[in-house]
């Protein structure tokens, strides 16, 4: 939940005051998927939270629509408070100062490696390594089409994203090496397992 209280409070602090729609359709321009949960359901979730915290307060709702317009439904706009503030900065340098680990099921799922057969782990292994260089190739494109100087006031992505995305391929690629590398060991003979032991032992 932290992250994304981050990344919530950031967008507040820099564009308030500022719509919940607005907030969404700029962090899931920053192509954040797959490292962060930026859904709707997990940014309207993160808003109503932090109100309720009190780190961010809503203000008058927008009633900018002319006269004899069909009027649309108002939307909220959100505000930084100062405990929001204090909390924002708190947030930011501990994620730079603090190394954390991923909660990734892959680990646990490495813990259990010998209940597979080493077919199917051969077979997780070269799928995984596809997706993963499917995902690469996407975030190259996407950092491709980041331009010099873009702020994100216009709707761009802020040029500085793209050092979200170098270090997302970098750590992606370190994951497609370690997997080619457990492919070989797992086809050199590795580790027994599932359906292995019986053969092992057997007489005929």
């Amino acid at each position: 939940m932290s992250s994304i209280r981050l990344l919530v409070l950031g967008v507040v602090d820099f564009a308030q005051p500022v719509h919940g729609y607005d907030v969404r359709r700029e962090l899931q321009g920053w192509r954040l998927d797959g490292w962060v949960n930026v859904q709707p359901g997990s940014i309207y979730s993160a808003l109503k939270t932090l109100e309720r915290d009190g780190f961010i307060a809503t203000v008058a709702p927008d009633s900018t629509e002319p006269t004899g317009t069909l009027k649309r439904p108002e939307r909220t706009e959100y505000v930084m408070t100062a405990e929001g503030d204090t909390h924002f900065r708190s947030l930011l340098r501990a994620a730079w100062w603090k190394v954390e680990r991923g909660q990734e099921p892959f680990f646990p799922a490495m813990c259990f490696l010998t209940q597979m057969s080493r077919e199917e782990l051969i077979a997780a292994l070269q799928a995984r390594t596809a997706q993963m260089e499917a995902q690469v190739a996407e975030m190259k494109f996407i950092r491709s089409s980041i331009r010099d100087g873009d702020t994100g006031s216009t709707g761009g992505i802020p040029e500085h994203v793209r050092e979200n995305i170098d270090f997302a391929v970098m750590r992606t690629r370190a994951d497609m090496e370690w997997s080619r590398q457990f492919m070989k060991r797992l086809r050199d003979g590795e580790y027994v397992l599932a359906g292995e032991a019986a053969e092992a032992g057997s007489t005929a």
